[in-house]
């Protein structure tokens, strides 16, 4: 499984956390099917927003493109 936790804090709401959040939904659905999605409230590093922490590791000025090939990389496709 791919644990992801998405930022849905103030700074990185503003920076488009959202938009990253819903573009999960958009992915392949054997993709999807791996990912445990999480929203949290700060990962600690609000100027580079959006942060995600994809198992374990942050990531940060995430946009739902990168997001998608960081995924399709910790999946296997």
């Amino acid at each position: 499984m791919i644990n992801l936790e998405i930022c849905l804090g103030t700074a990185c709401h503003l920076m488009g956390s959202e938009e990253i959040f819903s573009s999960i939904e958009k992915l392949p659905k054997n993709l999807r099917a791996k990912i445990i999605v999480k929203g949290m409230h700060c990962l600690g590093a609000c100027d580079q927003g959006p942060n995600v922490r994809l198992n374990g590791t942050i990531y940060h000025q995430m946009t739902p493109l990168k997001l998608a090939e960081l995924l399709a990389e910790y999946g296997g496709e």
